[in-house]
């Protein structure tokens, strides 16, 4: 799957466009997957997706541009999304700063951001060090 995520896109505009849209289902697919295998190397493809399509200046942007704006707004999307679902603190800050932004996915980017921090929060409760000493019986 991530092979394909990464590919470079056909040359013609129209298999470019069903590329892009294959791309975004991958994503999501990801997303979705409860317990990620490859969990690090996943969220640092999907992170790069994102920061280089909001930041307009990396590698599948370059690829983006035989397609439409649309495309590249679905992948965008998707991404952030993903992120939201398999996220860590690695994609919180973009997600922040894509928040703040006008761009529009910055509503699904706080909401993304703030299940980040939510699964963190869970996961600092359920550690087994920070619970209450067990009281002695009477």
């Amino acid at each position: 799957m991530l092979n394909k995520i990464t590919a470079d896109a056909p040359g013609d505009i129209e298999d470019a466009d069903k590329h892009y849209r294959k791309i975004a289902q991958l994503i999501h697919a990801l997303g979705a997957i409860p317990n990620v295998p490859s969990h690090a190397q996943v969220e640092e493809i999907i992170l790069d997706i994102a920061a280089g399509l909001f930041y307009q200046k990396k590698g599948l942007l370059k690829r983006l541009k035989k397609s439409n704006v649309s495309d590249q707004s679905i992948v965008l999307s998707a991404a952030v999304t993903a992120l939201g679902k398999i996220g860590t603190a690695k994609s919180e800050s973009l997600l922040e700063k894509m928040a703040k932004s006008k761009s529009p996915q910055s509503e699904v980017a706080k909401k993304a951001a703030n299940n980040i921090r939510l699964r963190k929060i869970e996961q600092l409760s359920n550690s087994p060090g920070d619970s209450p000493p067990a009281l002695p019986d009477a």
